[in-house]
Formats: structure tokens, sequence, C-alpha cells
């Protein structure tokens, strides 16, 4: 009875720790969309079209150099030191690892800069784009050094160091890449994007210096770090990485064969959509990254029935935030971007429809994914993921010559789709858990019709941005006061113990 108070009062207390996390890393985030749509407006009109297609096609590729640049460490890091162990071998671990990881980027930085003209063809649909390799180069490095800080300072709980080091690298990246688009308007992307891949890079050699000072501060003198095990690591390692490669490609793969059938031009415009189309994924990325964390936690010390009954609170959450957005930048997406951009920005309503249902149903996924994480099921994961990819290629072939972006768009939400359904339907048969359907049900009935009246108003022709906020407003808090009124809200009964 003793040990079920103990265990008790800690999840209590980790409970408590994840929900300020949770705040602290949603402003963080936060800040950097509102940052992200700050720039949107801005880099439009500096740069043409085509060089904006190049810089969002650059932030793709570099996604997934770093996912084989840092070999799925960062999950590892979490998943092996979030629990307890010794301080000294935390530290012992950056090290290794941390070496591995830039072994690992400057060799793929030699063989990207080796074929540039075929890196360039790959990533930009042409070999005259070569003289923008290095600094994709350097960008995934910066990247990559980046997000393996990160894993570090959460996995010792610094959430607040996490929060802050995201607020200052968007504000950095905005400002550099603003500066130099004004400084020299009218030139190319490539006249400067070389000198902004230096200076993020710079700033992320400052939080990896910075989080080994303090994983170090947490290392008492004179402890034994004990032996570190390269091969287990590496083996752990691999699957996941083969995962996390084939997760970025899936989620990019219509980037990619866009930027070669229809150019950066037509791919620019998609990929203003898209940013505005991934807004909701923040939930998943608020959520996620303290639920990870606290399901190791909580799975190491046995409470498997506690990690799978969050995953499903934080699965209900995502839902319950993702979906009025979703609907909501489905319906005016097609106002909504060229005022924020140009004229030349047009997307249909098919296109933001498909791109927010892939965004939601990504995120479900990824939620769902953690729980085949924590039982070591990556053959089953991977799988699955690379059924999905071929399914999104083949949709994609067969409907972009068609119906070209919204054909692209339309793949990519049932490719995602069905990810979902072969996710939920392996974690059902591995573990005593079923998908929430009823709660889910409900959370869309109430945003469809909470959103009505606003696709009433863009149908009927409603352009005015003032009116169009207030009703977004009023729609909010209502959705929000249905929520609260109910028995089974979500918002009142949401806990993360």
């Amino acid at each position: 009875m003793a040990h079920d108070q103990i265990t008790h009062g800690s999840a209590r207390r980790h409970g408590q720790g994840m929900g300020r996390d949770t705040v602290v890393y949603a402003l963080a985030i936060a800040i950097d969309r509102i940052l992200g749509l700050l720039m949107l407006p801005v880099l439009t009109r500096l740069l043409s079209p085509v060089d904006y297609g190049a810089w969002s096609q650059t932030g793709v590729a570099a996604g997934l150099l770093v996912v084989a640049m840092l070999y799925a460490f960062p999950t590892i890091i979490v998943r092996r030191y979030a629990v307890v162990c010794r301080h000294a071998t935390r530290l012992r671990a950056f090290d290794r690892l941390g070496l591995l990881s830039l072994a690992l980027g400057l060799g793929i930085g030699l063989g990207v800069l080796a074929v540039p003209s075929w890196v360039a063809r790959l990533v930009y649909g042409g070999a005259e784009y070569g003289d923008l390799v290095p600094a994709l180069f350097l960008w995934a490095l910066a990247d990559a050094g980046a997000e393996f800080a990160l894993a570090w300072w959460r996995t010792l709980g610094r959430i607040d160091i996490v929060a802050v080091a995201l607020i200052l690298r968007s504000v950095v990246r905005a400002s550099v890449a603003i500066y130099f688009a004004t400084s020299v308007a009218d030139s190319p992307l490539a006249s400067w994007f070389l000198y902004y891949a230096i200076i993020v890079v710079a700033l992320s050699g400052v939080f990896i210096f910075l989080s080994r000072k303090t994983v170090k501060e947490t290392t008492k003198p004179g402890k034994n770090a004990g032996y570190f095990d390269w091969r287990a690591h590496l083996l752990e390692a691999t699957p996941l990485v083969t995962i996390a490669a084939a997760t970025s490609l899936g989620s990019s793969l219509d980037r990619y064969l866009l930027t070669g059938w229809l150019g950066l031009d037509v791919l620019a415009s998609y990929a203003t959509a898209s940013s505005l189309a991934a807004i909701p994924f923040m939930f998943h990325s608020v959520l996620g990254y303290t639920l990870f964390p606290t399901m190791s936690r909580q799975w190491a010390s046995g409470q498997h029935a506690e990690a799978i009954k969050l995953m499903n609170q934080s699965l209900l959450m995502y839902l319950f935030l993702s979906l009025p957005v979703a609907l909501a930048m489905t319906g005016m997406g097609v106002w909504l971007l060229p005022w924020l951009t140009t004229a030349h920005y047009q997307i249909d309503m098919a296109v933001f429809a498909g791109l927010s249902l892939s965004v939601v149903s990504m995120g479900v996924q990824q939620i769902l994914l953690y729980g085949l994480l924590l039982q070591e099921r990556g053959s089953q994961i991977l799988r699955i993921t690379l059924i999905s990819i071929v399914m999104n290629f083949t949709l994609t072939v067969l409907l972009v010559p068609s119906y070209g972006t919204a054909g692209a768009a339309s793949a990519m939400a049932l490719a995602n789709l069905s990810l979902v359904a072969w996710t939920a339907r392996v974690l059902s048969s591995s573990c005593s858990w079923s998908f929430p359907w009823q709660s889910a049900r409900r959370i869309l009935f109430r945003a469809l019709l909470c959103a009505l009246p606003l696709f009433g108003v863009v149908i009927l022709g409603g352009r005015d941005v003032g009116l169009m906020l207030a009703i977004t407003a009023i729609i909010g808090l209502i959705y929000f006061v249905f929520d609260l009124c109910s028995k089974k809200s979500l918002l009142r009964h949401f806990s993360f113990s």
C-alpha cells in the first residue's frame, strides 16, 4: 500500500510538471507560429515566387537530411535517459552520441556537396539551383544540432529552457531572413542564402554548448559513468531512423513531385497554403513534446495502463483543438492566403480541405505511434509507413496530372487517413486499447456545427477581415462553452496525472 501511495504521488507530481511544461511549451510554439505567419507576407513580397518556392523546399529537404544526421538519437535520448539513471551516464552519452551525429552530418555533407547538380534536380527540380545546395546542407546541420541540444533539455525536464531556445531560434531566423531579403532587395535568393545558413549554424552551436553545460551541471563529481554500449544504441536507433526517414519522406512526397512536374512557381503557392493548413499541427507539437517523456517514465515504471490512458486523453484533446482550426483554415484559406501574401498565391478550397485533413490525420497517427514505440514494435511501424508512402506516391501520380495541387493534397489526405487506420489496428491488437470513437464523433459534430456559420459567410462572398475575425472569435467562444457545459467536458476533466 505504501508503494502504491508513493507511485501515485510520483505520478501526480509528473502530471503537475507535465501540465506546467505543456503551457510553457505551448507559448513557445505559439510565438514560433506567429513569427512564421509574419514572415509569410514579408518573404512572399520580397522574394519572387520561384525563390520563395526554393526557400520553402530547402526547409523540407533539410528536414529529411536531419533525420539521417541525428539517426533517431533524440528519441533514444528521451527514451533511455528521461528515466532514472546515473548523471555521469548522461554526460558520456551526450559526448558519444554528439560526436557520432557530427560525424554523420559531415559525411552526409560531403556526399551532398560532391554532387550539387544532382541534389538540386532532386530538391528544386533543376540543376541551375546548385548554388543553393551548400545553404541546404548548413540549414540541415543547424537543425540537427538544435534538435540534439533540445532533446537533452527535454530529457532533463527543462522545458522552460526549451521554450526560450525555440523562441530565440524563431526570432533570430525571422530577423536574419527579413534583414537579408530587404538589404539585397531584387537580388536572387542564392546571393544571401549561404550567409543566412552560416548564422543559424552558429546559433545551433551555442545551443549545443549550453545544453552540454546543463547536463554537466547535473553530473556529480567522482561518479563512474559506466560502459557506453555503442551497439545497443545503434541497434535501438536503426529501426527508428528508418521509420523517421520514411515518415518524413511520406509527409513531403507531394512537394518533391510537384516541384519536378509543375515547378517551383506552382510549389510556392502550394507551400504557402501548407503553412496555413499546418497550424493545427502545433497542438500535436505541444502535446507530443511533453507527452512522450511522461509516457516513457510511466511505461518504464510498469504503469502501462496509465500511459495508454494519458495517450487517449491527449488524442482527444488534440482533436478538440485541431478540428475547429482545420475547418476554419479550409473555409477562410481561399481569401486569407492572397490577403496575407500577394495576388499570385491563389489556391482552391479543395487544396485547403485536403491539406487540413492530412495535417489532422498525421497528428492523430503520431500520438498513436507513441504507444507502439514504447512497445518497441518498430518493424510493424515501418511496414505501415512504407505502405502509406507507396499509396501516397501512387495516388499522387494518378491525380496530379488531372487535378494539379488539389490532386496532391487529396493523395496526401487519403494516405494519412489510411496510416491512422493501420496504426490504430496494430495498436489495438498489441495492447488493451481501442479508439475512442464516441468521444471523437462528439468532437467532430460540435466542430462542424460551429463551422457552419463561417462556411455560410464564405459561400455568400464575405471577405471583410474584421467581420471574419469577429465571427471566428464568437464561434470559438461558443465551441468552448459547448464543451464546458457538457457532462463529459474535455477541458474540465483533462488531467496529466
